[in-house]
């Protein structure tokens, strides 16, 4: 073979080659970062989904989740009591409960707390959703840090008086158990 028609034959050969990359860049890789995506969120969805249907930390009614929640404070089980909590919800609790129990506040955490009988249900918000209330008698004059939203806090003097607390349950439905939303 002469020497010209060697050099178009590779040049045809790389220009083949540099066009089936490009193709595949440009049309094939793209749907397979689509696919690969969806399979990821499936595998996510998948395991959201398999830890609400295995999740034990509830009641079959709010006022056991509450007792359930009240019994692991009170044997300063922090990790179990978060548990009862709404699962996106947990983390923060805990973090909370730490706090409370660094500061040496925990038995007057749990003494506030309500007893279920002094509780009242509110109408709920929606299907899946209780809300609970009592009317809590503050002694003396609390102030509280507010954040303000850029990282600094605004303080609030909250005088004594009598003030509604409340308490949110959510239904997972997967498990059929309540979790405590917010308190």
């Amino acid at each position: 073979m002469n020497r010209k028609i060697k050099i178009v034959l590779i040049s045809l050969v790389v220009l083949l080659v540099l066009a089936v990359v490009w193709y595949a860049w440009k049309y094939v890789y793209p749907g397979y970062k689509t696919y690969a995506f969806q399979q990821d969120v499936l595998k996510m969805t998948k395991a959201i989904e398999d830890y609400w249907t295995k999740d034990t930390y509830g009641g079959k009614t709010p006022e056991e989740t509450y007792n359930l929640y009240l019994a692991a404070l009170k044997r300063d089980d922090l990790e179990a009591a978060s548990k009862y909590f709404y699962w996106d919800r947990e983390v923060g609790q805990k973090k909370k409960l730490e706090d409370i129990k660094a500061k040496g506040e925990l038995e007057a955490y749990i003494n506030d707390l309500p007893e279920w009988g002094e509780v009242r249900e509110d109408k709920p918000l929606r299907e899946g959703n209780k809300k609970y209330s009592w009317v809590e008698i503050s002694t003396k004059t609390v102030i509280a840090k507010l954040p303000k939203g850029n990282g600094e806090f605004i303080e609030e003097i909250i005088p004594p008086g009598e003030y509604k607390q409340e308490i949110d349950f959510e239904l997972n439905i997967k498990a059929n158990i309540w979790k405590i939303y917010s308190l």
